[in-house]
């Protein structure tokens, strides 16, 4: 008599709570709440907005001094890349007030992540800015460059 021998299922994928059908109404919660951490404690979100912005505009006025201004809007567009790791002050402020601790400026800026994710994602999205500044820069010399062109 030959064994028989069961079928091969493949495991099943672990539910992860994630919900993929959000209620059009989900983008107006999310910024109500949002709003109600900033009204909770607004001296270091302000605070934290400012800094970004400093920093934001250090940046423009730089690439004006050095002459880079033909990179103005490739790095906005980068920005919008490297932007969610800028919020991540925001993201940590709002995970105190959640668990009920006080919040502090310091806490928002030298935010300590439990694993490595943020890190990595932060250095992945950079290296994208980057790419991204690379070609544009390209982009804009073989289309704009009648005279000669000082690249980076």
């Amino acid at each position: 008599m030959t064994p028989t021998i069961p079928a091969v299922m493949p495991p099943l994928r672990p539910d992860r709570g994630l919900n993929r059908h959000l209620a059009p109404s989900a983008a107006m919660q999310w910024l109500r709440a949002g709003w109600r951490d900033l009204m909770i404690q607004p001296a270091p979100s302000l605070a934290y907005g400012i800094g970004v912005f400093a920093v934001s505009a250090a940046i423009v006025a730089g690439l004006f001094s050095f002459g880079l201004d033909y990179i103005l809007f490739p790095a906005f567009a980068g920005f919008m890349v490297v932007g969610p790791v800028l919020a991540v002050g925001l993201y940590e402020k709002s995970r105190r007030i959640a668990a009920g601790d006080l919040v502090t400026l310091t806490d928002m800026v030298f935010v300590r992540p439990a694993s490595g994710q943020i890190l990595f994602t932060g250095v992945l999205l950079c290296g994208l800015m980057l790419l991204w500044m690379r070609a544009a820069v390209i982009i804009y010399a073989l289309f704009f460059g009648l005279v000669d062109f000082p690249g980076l």
